[in-house]
């Protein structure tokens, strides 16, 4: 998972993450070249038409209104408009649905067209988990303290305790629970890694601007990048306590620790849409927690760990993320730096040129 963003662009045929072309007529979908442009082109083509219909006649309708004037029959576009854009899981159409996104808060409110649903999801699929707990925040409020305009983004305490959601947990939708889970997750998985970065590397004899290159190549969010007491600190053990007690708390909450979606995660994202698509009707927490889980699937996917952390969670076994297990660790260091690398492989050697000569002699040797 690259820093700051969870990974969604790729080109549609081969995979590559390298897309300097898109498609020329929504703009969205992302290609290594002209030739796998148009191989995909009958793929894409029905979903390139209904956006582009939709971006049209939004824009027709943008420009016949009077100025600072945002007619509600507008909201239902725009909102059919960012639903069609999470369903191209690509960061070029969220951050084209946050745009979106954001004047519904300002002229009208989030809740009236439930953008306080779709706004989270925005923000944990784009690595932004300032943003996303920000909104979460605003979730958490009582209703007649609930801000109705554009969000007041203040850098909220995103390693704060639950108590500011535990009077609100009855009235909290099922996506909110969801991203809160994926991002308590994101912060334990980084401040984890620091620990064992700092385990590996004590009393060793490496210049301080190194360790604060390696740490900085460690973490993913760049909330915990940001937080100098956290990078500074080689003892993590309080707060990787505090952050997997919440975990703990969200698990085993009433209303979700029977909740049949979160085994969902586990399989193919088809089982989803299968189970959406039930002729059995579905609660409003059931369904709106299933919608959650189809739009964060990938993000759930490209954590690493997130999916045996919440295997372990289900079966009752979950443990630290194990960050030197998951295949994706290999994947961030393959983009450290020479340098860094070089720095490391030297401190794992006097490592165990230390053990070796403070372990004990056998008896009879020499």
């Amino acid at each position: 998972m690259a820093s700051g963003a969870v990974g969604y662009d790729s080109c549609r045929i081969c995979g590559k993450t390298t897309t300097p072309i898109s498609c020329p007529e929504c703009g969205l979908q992302g290609y290594c070249g002209p030739e796998h442009l148009t191989a995909d082109e009958d793929r894409h083509q029905k979903a390139c038409r209904v956006i582009r219909k939709f971006q049209i006649m939004l824009e027709r309708e943008e420009s016949q209104r009077p100025a600072d004037d945002l007619k509600k029959e507008d909201f239902r576009y725009c909102r059919q408009l960012v639903m069609l854009l999470l369903k191209i899981e690509t960061s070029r159409a969220d951050r084209l649905a946050q745009t979106y996104v954001i004047p519904l808060h300002k002229v009208h409110g989030g809740r009236n067209v439930r953008m306080y649903t779709i706004a989270p999801i925005l923000d944990i699929r784009l690595g932004n988990e300032q943003g996303c707990y920000d909104y979460l925040k605003i979730e958490a409020k009582p209703l007649h303290e609930t801000i109705t305009q554009t969000p007041n983004l203040s850098a909220q305490d995103v390693f704060e305790s639950l108590e500011p959601f535990r009077s609100r947990f009855a009235d909290f939708f099922g996506p909110h629970l969801v991203c809160l889970t994926l991002l308590k997750y994101r912060l334990l998985l980084d401040v984890t890694a620091l620990q064992v970065y700092s385990d590996t590397v004590r009393d060793s004899k490496l210049p301080q601007e190194i360790h604060d290159q390696v740490r900085g190549y460690l973490v993913c969010c760049n909330t915990v990048r940001n937080n100098r007491a956290i990078m500074s600190s080689t003892d993590q053990s309080l707060v990787i306590e505090q952050l997997r007690t919440q975990l703990m708390d969200l698990f085993t909450y009433d209303g979700c620790a029977t909740c049949p979606t979160w085994g969902l995660l586990l399989g193919p994202r088809e089982s989803i849409e299968a189970a959406l698509l039930a002729p059995v009707g579905l609660d409003c927490h059931t369904a709106d927690t299933l919608s959650a889980i189809k739009h964060t699937y990938e993000a759930w996917r490209q954590t690493p760990g997130a999916i045996d952390f919440v295997r372990g969670m289900l079966s009752g076994n979950a443990s630290t993320p194990g960050i030197r297990e998951d295949p994706m660790f290999g994947k961030w260091q393959l983009g450290w730096p020479d340098s860094v690398k070089e720095a490391l492989a030297r401190s794992r050697r006097a490592k165990r040129r230390r053990e070796r000569s403070s372990s004990p002699i056998p008896e009879g040797s020499g």
